[in-house]
C-alpha cells in the first residue's frame, strides 16, 4: 500500500508516488463504442418507440438512455432566463448579497 502524505493546504491525505489524478484517466474509446452500440441497438430503439407511442412506460430505461446519450454527445444546452429589473432593484440586490457575504465571513 502506498504511503499517504498531507498536501500543502493541510487538509486530507494524498497517495505518494504515481501520477496525479485518476489512474487510467477517462474511459477509453472502447467504452464509448460499447455505449453507442447499446443505445443505438434495435432493442433499445424498439423499447424507446414503445414508450413514446404509449405502449409501455419505464422511467429507469429513459433515465439510462438519457445518461448514456449525455455521455456520448454531452448535455444539451439549458437556457436560463434572467428577469429584467430596474436599476435601483439590481443595485439593492447586489448590496444585499455583499452584506450577506460580509456577515458570513465575519
Amino acid at each position: 500500500m502506498p504511503v499517504k502524505r498531507t498536501p500543502k493546504h493541510g487538509h486530507g491525505q494524498l497517495l505518494t508516488g504515481g501520477k496525479p489524478g485518476h489512474p487510467g484517466g477517462r474511459p477509453r474509446d472502447e467504452f464509448y463504442g460499447w455505449l453507442a452500440s447499446v443505445i443505438y441497438s434495435p432493442e433499445a430503439r424498439g423499447r424507446f418507440e414503445g414508450i413514446v407511442k404509449g405502449k409501455s412506460s419505464a422511467m429507469v430505461f429513459l433515465k439510462a438512455l438519457r445518461w448514456g446519450t449525455e455521455r456520448l454527445h454531452g448535455k444539451p444546452i439549458q437556457p436560463i432566463s434572467i428577469p429584467e429589473l430596474p436599476q435601483e432593484e439590481r443595485v439593492a440586490r447586489v448590496l444585499q448579497l455583499v452584506t450577506t457575504a460580509k456577515q458570513r465571513v465575519s
